[in-house]
């Protein structure tokens, strides 16, 4: 049985692909895929970006919970994608 993700959480900064070239690539194989972006290094989402949120670093803990909450207002869980490594 798949599983299914509710909601991916991921920084824009990470090694092997960057978090807009991940989200961009899950948005394209599941649009309907829900994804929260952070960074320490910007204070707004990038506009290439396809992500449904986005939170600057260091950002509180209730800022979390209310931009987790925005994003799965209209929750429908999508199967597990695996990306290719680039």
């Amino acid at each position: 049985m798949r599983s299914e993700i509710a909601l991916i959480i991921m920084d824009i900064i990470m090694p092997r692909m960057d978090g807009i070239a991940a989200t961009n690539a899950i948005k394209a194989l599941e649009p309907s895929a829900k994804v929260i972006l952070m960074s320490g290094t910007t204070e707004q989402l990038p506009t290439e970006a396809q992500a449904d949120a986005f939170l600057s670093k260091p950002f509180r803990g209730k800022d979390l919970v209310e931009v987790v909450q925005t994003t799965l207002q209209d929750l429908k869980p999508v199967p597990w994608v695996v990306l290719p490594h680039p």
